[in-house]
């Protein structure tokens, strides 16, 4: 349905065996156009990131020949380990792309994954482009009690910032394992101030 209105106006259709689907009785007004299928993701993107295309339907149009594009999904995969060489369980792996809100170039979480008991991610359904990987250790664990020192988060391949970290590129379908990460703990400190 039109953008503004809520998820319970949505309509859907299947596809038939060759691909095809049809909307009927649609009234006027602007769409979004969404298709999925189990593995696949949807090539197009509006700029709010949505992965969709924009239509706008006025009285009486019939719209026809549209086109959709899926694209086998990807995904991202590996290890995380402690400065011990053991696997780290309940590590959140941060998939992240570049955007352009207002302009500036920032970094933002596209999906993500925690470590299994076995210190293994898995991150599925990911489309196309170029990521960055950023393992987060669960809450501020330290070394040891009473220690100085407390994981971090790390960009791959070993980075405690964004400006040292590798783009990993990822092709329609392509499968990236062996993205592996070793969190090692670092000498944290505290900084307390005010804010005026």
């Amino acid at each position: 349905g039109p953008p503004s209105q809520s998820a319970t106006q949505a309509r859907s259709a299947n596809t038939d065996a060759s691909g095809r689907f049809v909307f009927e009785g649609v009234p006027a007004g602007r769409y979004m156009l969404l298709a999925t299928h189990d593995g696949y993701v949807n090539s197009s993107r509006d700029n709010q990131g949505l992965r969709g295309q924009m239509l706008s339907v006025t009285p009486g149009q019939h719209v026809s020949d549209l086109v959709l594009r899926l694209l086998p999904a990807g995904f991202i995969a590996g290890h995380i380990s402690n400065e011990a060489g053991k696997p780290f369980r309940g590590v959140s792996v941060e998939a992240m792309k570049f955007s352009y809100p207002r302009g500036r170039r920032e970094l933002h979480e596209v999906a993500h994954a925690t470590t299994t008991d076995a210190g293994e991610y898995r991150i599925p359904g990911l489309v196309p482009g170029k990521y960055f990987i950023r393992a987060k250790p669960p809450g501020s664990i330290t070394a040891k009690p009473g220690s100085a020192k407390s994981y971090v988060p790390l960009y791959y391949p070993a980075a405690n910032d964004q400006t040292h970290s590798a783009a990993l590129v990822l092709r329609a379908g392509e499968e990236l394992a062996g993205i592996d990460l070793n969190l090692a703990p670092v000498h944290t400190v505290h900084i307390r101030g005010r804010v005026l």
